[in-house]
């Protein structure tokens, strides 16, 4: 009973420490929203991260390719996500 007790309290001073760390937080958040990115990458973006299309080739930031297009026409967001 004593041990379980202590191992509650070492936890729960644990969680306080980390909620207590605005940086840690923060971390926390932006991993938690790159993993949901990248679990629901097939419906973030509608490219396949790895078809070819030349007639693109390398193209700024567009309405069509949000981060642009790398040398053989792929889509850099798409590539990325997955």
């Amino acid at each position: 009973m004593i041990k379980k007790s202590l191992k509650s309290s070492l936890a729960h001073r644990n969680w306080e420490k980390f909620l207590k760390n605005k940086l840690a937080i923060i971390g926390s958040i932006i991993l938690i929203i790159m993993l949901i990115a990248i679990i629901f990458a097939p419906l973030i973006t509608s490219y396949d991260p790895n078809a070819i299309d030349l007639k693109y080739g390398v193209n700024g930031p567009s309405a069509n390719h949000i981060l642009g297009t790398d040398k053989l026409g792929r889509d850099v967001f798409a590539r990325l996500l997955y």
